[in-house]
C-alpha cells in the first residue's frame, strides 16, 4: 500500500468521525426542522378539498358518405387555412370557446355557492381539452367537487359541440344553396338568350348545320361542273349542226321562221294551190288560143288576182316586210331542212339558256362557299356560348340538388366514442403533499 493511499484512508476516517460527532450535537434542531416541514405538508394536504375528474373522448374523422354518394362533398370536411397545422387544434379552441361553454352552463344550470351562474373562466379553469397524441381523438376532462357534475360537463360539452358543428355545416350548405338559387334565373336567361341568338343566326343565313351545308355546297358544285361541261359539249354540237343547216338552206333564222309560217298557213297554202291550178289552166289555154283570146285573158286575170291575193297574205304574215324570193321558193326538201334547222336552233338556244342558268347557279354556290368559313366561325362562337351557358346552368342545378340533400345530411365528422362516467374515486393529492413534505424536510434537516 502506498503512502498516498494510507493518507486518504486516514482522511476519510477523520471526516466520518467529524460527521458522527456533528450529528450527535445537532440532531435535535435537524429533527425539529424535519418534523415541522412534514407537519406543514400534512396541514396543506388536509386543507385540500376532495375533487373528482371525469373524461370523455371525441373521435374526428372524414365523412365518407359524401365521397361515396357524391352529394355534399366538401361541405363538412375539416380543412385548416394553414396547411401545416393540425385541424384538430382549431377544433380544440372551438370546443372551449365562450358560446359553447356558456350553453353548457345554461343547460346544466351550473351555479356558484352564492347561487349565481358559474363563470366561464371558472369552468375553463377546471376544464382540460387536449389532443391525444398520434390519434384523431380529443380528450375532454373536467374536475369538480361534485362527481355527477364532473361527468355531466364533458358529456354536455361534447353534445353541444357536435350539435353546433352539425348546425354550422347545415348553415354553410344553406348559405351556398341560397347563393346558387340566386344565380339560377340569370343562368337560365343566358341559356335562352344563347338559344335565341343561334336560332336567329340560322334563320337569317339559311343554315341548318354548317358541316351539312359545306358538304352540300361541295357536292352541288361538283354536279354543276359536270353539268356545265356536258351542256357546253352539247351546245357546241347543236351550234355546229345549226350552222350547217343554215348554210344548206341559205336562210337566216328569221327567214326560216317566215318560211315555216308560210308553209303552215292554211290560207296561204290554199291560195298557192289555187294559183298553181290557175297557172296550169292558163298554160293550157295558151296552147289552144292566142293571148288576145277571151279564154286566155280570163285565165290570166285569174292568175293575176290569185298572185295579188297571195302577195297580200304573205305580206300580212311578214308584217309588211319585203319577202326575198328564196323564201317563197320552198320545195319539200328545203322545207324539211328548214324544219331541221329550226329544231337545231331551238335546241341551241335552249342549251345556251341552260348553260347560263348553270353558270349563274355555280356563281351563287361559289358565293355561298366563300361565306361558309365566316358563317362557320360565327356559328362556332354561338354554339360555344350556348354550350357554356347550358353547362353552367346544369352545374348549378346539380349543385342545388346536392346542397339540398347536404342540408338534410347529418355530419359524421365527429363522434363521441367514450362518454364520461361518474367517478367513484376522488382526485385528492394529499399523498403527494406528504411525500413532498418528507423530501423537503429531509433536505432542510440535512
Amino acid at each position: 500500500m502506498s503512502i498516498e493511499s494510507v493518507g486518504a484512508r486516514e482522511e476519510l476516517d477523520i471526516s466520518t468521525g467529524q460527521v458522527g460527532r456533528l450529528i450527535q450535537r445537532r440532531w435535535l434542531p435537524a429533527l425539529g426542522v424535519f418534523l415541522l416541514t412534514v407537519a406543514v405538508a400534512a396541514l396543506l394536504a388536509s386543507l385540500q378539498k376532495e375533487t373528482y375528474m371525469a373524461t370523455a373522448k371525441l373521435l374526428f374523422r372524414l365523412d365518407r358518405t359524401a365521397t361515396l354518394t357524391g352529394v355534399g362533398e366538401g361541405v363538412n370536411e375539416l380543412d385548416p387555412l394553414v396547411r401545416t397545422e393540425n385541424p384538430l387544434v382549431t377544433e380544440v379552441e372551438v370546443i372551449s370557446s365562450r358560446p359553447i361553454v356558456e350553453q353548457v352552463i345554461d343547460e346544466l344550470a351550473l351555479e356558484e355557492e352564492n347561487g349565481r351562474p358559474l363563470r366561464v373562466s371558472s369552468v375553463r379553469q377546471n376544464l382540460s381539452v387536449n389532443i391525444v397524441g398520434g390519434a384523431d381523438v380529443v380528450r375532454l376532462a373536467y374536475q369538480s367537487e361534485d362527481p355527477e357534475q364532473a361527468a355531466a360537463v364533458p358529456n354536455k360539452l361534447a353534445e353541444v359541440y357536435i350539435a353546433s358543428s352539425a348546425l354550422a355545416s347545415r348553415a354553410k350548405a344553406s348559405q351556398a344553396r341560397e347563393l346558387v338559387e340566386s344565380q339560377l334565373p340569370e343562368a337560365e336567361s343566358f341559356v335562352q338568350e344563347s338559344e335565341s341568338s343561334l336560332r336567329v343566326f340560322k334563320e337569317n343565313n339559311g343554315v341548318v348545320t354548317i358541316e351539312g351545308d359545306s358538304r352540300s355546297v361541295v357536292e352541288n358544285l361538283q354536279q354543276l361542273d359536270t353539268q356545265i361541261l356536258n351542256t357546253q359539249a352539247e351546245l357546241v354540237e347543236a351550234t355546229t349542226r345549226s350552222n350547217q343547216l343554215r348554210e344548206s338552206i341559205g336562210l337566216n333564222l328569221d327567214e326560216a321562221l317566215l318560211m315555216n309560217d308560210i308553209s303552215q298557213s292554211s290560207a296561204i297554202q290554199g291560195t298557192l294551190l289555187e294559183l298553181q291550178q290557175a297557172e296550169r289552166d292558163l298554160a293550157t289555154q295558151r296552147g289552144f288560143y292566142t293571148d288576145e283570146s277571151p279564154n286566155v285573158r280570163t285565165s290570166q286575170a285569174e292568175v293575176d288576182e290569185l298572185s295579188t291575193l297571195l302577195s297580200s297574205e304573205i305580206s300580212a304574215l311578214a308584217g309588211g316586210s319585203e319577202i326575198p324570193d328564196r323564201v317563197l321558193q320552198a320545195g319539200q326538201t328545203r322545207q324539211d331542212l328548214t324544219d331541221l334547222f329550226l329544231d337545231a336552233e331551238v335546241q341551241r338556244q335552249s342549251l345556251a339558256s341552260r348553260l347560263d342558268a348553270l353558270n349563274e347557279s355555280r356563281r351563287s354556290y361559289e358565293v355561298r362557299s366563300n361565306s361558309l368559313p365566316r358563317l362557320e366561325q360565327q356559328e362556332s362562337e354561338l354554339r360555344r356560348r350556348l354550350d357554356v351557358a347550358r353547362l353552367n346552368y346544369q352545374t348549378l342545378l346539380q349543385t342545388l340538388q346536392e346542397l339540398k340533400l347536404a342540408e338534410n345530411q347529418s355530419s359524421e365528422n365527429v363522434q363521441l366514442i367514450e362518454p364520461a362516467v361518474v367517478p367513484s374515486r376522488t382526485n385528492n393529492n394529499s399523498t403527494v403533499y406528504i411525500l413532498s413534505g418528507v423530501l423537503v424536510g429531509a433536505l432542510l434537516a440535512a
